[in-house]
């Protein structure tokens, strides 16, 4: 996604929390969805640096079943 926009890019990543995180691998095998991967804040920061995201900002939602948003955007050398 990095590579395509010329400005911001936003993604979720859901992360891990102990009480959510089975009932949600359930929910997505039970209704046929496949497997979910769970993210850490050190997997979210290394994604957006492999991805050569240089402002970026990561912000965790306990709310929302600890889903990390990831809002970045790639620097270009003028």
């Amino acid at each position: 996604m990095a590579a395509l926009t010329a400005g911001k890019v936003i993604v979720a990543f859901p992360g891990h929390l102990l009480l959510r995180e089975p009932a949600r691998r359930l929910r997505y095998k039970l209704v046929g969805k496949g497997d979910i991967i769970f993210y850490s804040q050190d997997d979210v920061e290394r994604i957006a640096a492999e991805a050569g995201l240089q402002n970026r900002k990561t912000i965790r939602i306990d709310s929302s079943g600890g889903v990390f948003v990831l809002v970045g955007s790639r620097t270009t050398e003028v």
